[in-house]
């Protein structure tokens, strides 16, 4: 009998795993490391633009995208997570963050429309 070769993996598995927050948790750190400067800027428009409505109106379509912008993240974070779990978290415990995502990803859009 011959030794049998592992399948091959399609380019899109690899580009997939290569996002993988446990495989590389440099990129998600700048990723999240910018979601925090976002939300720093976001929370300091919001308290200048406290007492002027002509300001408000800037604010709150900013707030709107960050919020789904944060939200769409951190789905896309957990789903990776989910596809590729490890050993070292439980998995219900992804099923229920993943869940969570979701749910405010979706409040995210409802909010937009």
């Amino acid at each position: 009998s011959q030794p049998q070769e592992p399948p091959q993996q399609g380019c899109c598995n690899v580009f997939l795993e290569s996002w993988v927050p446990e495989q590389n948790p440099v990129k998600w750190m700048v990723i999240n490391g910018c979601l925090v400067v976002w939300s720093a800027l976001l929370s300091w428009d919001e308290w200048i633009a406290r007492g002027d409505p002509s300001e408000r109106r800037i604010a709150i379509p900013s707030f709107l995208a960050w919020s789904f912008g944060t939200t769409i993240v951190w789905l896309i974070q957990t789903s990776l997570s989910l596809w590729k779990s490890s050993s070292s978290t439980p998995r219900f415990q992804l099923i229920l963050e993943w869940a969570l995502a979701l749910y405010f990803t979706i409040d995210a859009i409802r909010l937009l429309w």
